[in-house]
């Protein structure tokens, strides 16, 4: 019967919005390695580039293959889920081509990381205030 590799932790959550400190940094080079297992495996160079790191939409989806990896591999897995992955990761692999449009012999950072003006952000808030004191006077 094949077991479980030690080094991968039974499945958990990660929220990289609610993780700091030594946690943090423990969580990045586990995901760091995962990422180079998995490039090295599935011969992704050209699909995940090495400055995955540096993109949000791509941590976060590779953070969710990782996490559903261990669990393919934990106590609680069932016989179908290697399976499950596999279409879960033939999936992600055309989400991560789309991620890297950009990023081909150098990292280019992606266009629009402050499309959030503060002028927006102010006529969004007002908006929204607006918006529910409406609300809350129809309802009086």
């Amino acid at each position: 019967m094949a077991r479980m590799n030690p080094e991968v932790a039974a499945p958990f959550l990660v929220d990289w919005s609610e993780i700091s400190g030594r946690d943090r940094i423990d969580l990045w080079e586990r995901l760091g390695g995962f990422v180079e297992f998995l490039v090295g495996r599935y011969g992704l160079a050209f699909e995940i580039r090495p400055c995955w790191w540096r993109h949000g939409e791509v941590v976060e989806e590779l953070t969710a293959l990782w996490l559903a990896r261990q669990h393919l591999y934990s106590d609680r897995s069932v016989l179908t889920a290697a399976m499950s992955w596999q279409d879960t990761f033939h999936k992600s692999r055309s989400r991560l081509r789309d991620m890297f449009g950009s990023c081909r012999d150098f990292h280019v950072e992606p266009i629009g990381n402050d499309w959030m003006t503060d002028d927006n952000r102010r006529d969004f808030l007002v908006a929204v205030r607006a918006e529910v004191e409406e609300d809350s006077k129809s309802l009086s």
